[in-house]
């Protein structure tokens, strides 16, 4: 079997395209990925080594807070004043006060203090 049909570490397929010649390469391109596939598809996994395991903690921790005894102690937290949207709301204090006055300032202004200083350009004197 020749070299670039072999069964290699992935890393070495993937980078086995720079060994392959110019001239042979898009005959060869076609099975080289599929073989790499194959490969990559069929490898076991490699064991951890801490031993811990994120697809058992995740299914351990699916249950939410059942059989959590600090579970009532902890909904305080997100609950009441202290929801996200609350204290969101909480962290610009004023902000909707001030926000409706300057309108209300500028509708004003626009309404009832008119300039007219500048509309009486055709008369001699100011």
């Amino acid at each position: 079997m020749p070299r670039h049909c072999a069964r290699l570490h992935p890393a070495a397929a993937i980078f086995d395209f720079l060994l392959v010649s110019v001239s042979s390469r898009r005959a060869h391109v076609a099975y080289r990925e599929a073989s790499t596939t194959q490969y990559l598809l069929t490898m076991a996994p490699r064991p951890s080594i801490t031993g811990f395991d994120p697809k058992k903690f995740a299914a351990a921790s699916g249950r939410g807070t059942q059989g959590d005894p600090w579970a009532r102690y902890e909904q305080w937290r997100y609950t009441g004043p202290f929801t996200r949207f609350n204290r969101f709301k909480g962290s610009f204090p004023g902000l909707g006060i001030a926000t409706v006055a300057f309108a209300g300032y500028l509708v004003a202004e626009q309404l009832l203090w008119k300039d007219d200083h500048h509309a009486h350009h055709d008369e001699g004197a100011h």
